[in-house]
């Protein structure tokens, strides 16, 4: 998957979601800063954490190959 793509979706579902990034951090475990950088594409997100996002009903996924997925 296209992390950009990745990237962008977390950013929308977040916002959906009327989540700041400190919100969405302290709900997933995450340090805020963590979610800054993955938004500002310093920094990738992990298998675990992209499970992480999915608890929250996030609509992403990690298959067995730890590749991204968006589900729809």
């Amino acid at each position: 998957m296209d992390t950009d793509l990745l990237r962008q979706r977390l950013i929308d579902l977040r916002e959906e979601k009327n989540l700041s990034q400190s919100e969405l951090a302290r709900q997933i475990g995450m340090d805020n800063t963590a979610i800054s950088k993955i938004e500002s594409r310093t920094r990738k997100v992990s298998a675990e954490e992209l499970n992480l996002f999915s608890d929250l009903n996030f609509q992403v996924k990690c298959n067995d190959d730890n590749e991204f997925l968006i589900v729809v």
